[in-house]
């Protein structure tokens, strides 16, 4: 009975150390902090403003291949309003969707951790509703992204990925406004796994 539940134990604990041998897909559902991003009117004389606390929702479907690499494509949906003076208002959504691929190299002798690292692209769609007019501009983005991927079990794991991403929407009609949202962001993500073994 020992020897059984040691191998048990075992076989859970190892799993991760051979996961990159596994092919298989996951999806994932997930959230980005934009600490700030800003707000830039070219021309004028109406002043700019910080956008702070931008939250965006994700969700993707990947591959993942043997050793370590995997691809894949996500869908995100942002939503805010921003007040622009005592009065005046607007109301923000997004939409983008994008392609992805990372690489997870282990870092422990469990190989539970795994140190991620790769790039992503794509395109996004910027509204802009306010009590004057209701405008959309579309852009595209790319990012670096670095982060730690943790697996819970074989079919769980939670990544944090930092990013540093490049992103701007350019309203060109009156009033002249840009929307940035590039620089450092931070992305959480829960994702369940189904793996066979890789030939």
């Amino acid at each position: 009975m020992r020897i059984f539940a040691t191998a048990i134990i075992a076989a859970i604990l190892s799993f991760p150390s051979f996961a990159k041998a596994f092919n298989g897909v996951s999806v994932s559902i997930g959230v980005e902090y934009d600490p700030i991003a800003k707000l830039e009117y070219v021309g004028g004389n109406q002043p700019g403003l910080d956008i702070v606390d931008n939250f965006a929702w994700e969700s993707g479907l990947f591959y993942h291949f043997p050793a370590g690499f995997r691809a894949g494509t996500f869908f995100s949906y942002y939503v805010k309003k921003i007040a622009r003076g005592d009065t005046r208002s607007s109301d923000l959504s997004s939409w983008g969707i994008g392609i992805l691929g990372d690489y997870g190299l282990e870092i422990t002798e469990s190989g539970r951790t795994l140190l991620v690292g790769g790039m992503e692209a794509g395109f996004g769609k910027l509204t802009d509703k306010n009590e004057f007019s209701d405008r959309s501009r579309g852009a595209v983005w790319v990012a670096g992204i670095g982060g730690i991927r943790y697996f819970f079990t074989r079919a769980f794991s939670v990544e944090m990925d930092y990013r540093m991403k490049w992103l701007q929407y350019d309203f060109t009609d009156e009033p002249r406004k840009n929307y940035d949202f590039s620089g450092s962001t931070l992305r959480l993500i829960l994702e369940y796994g189904i793996y066979s073994h890789g030939h």
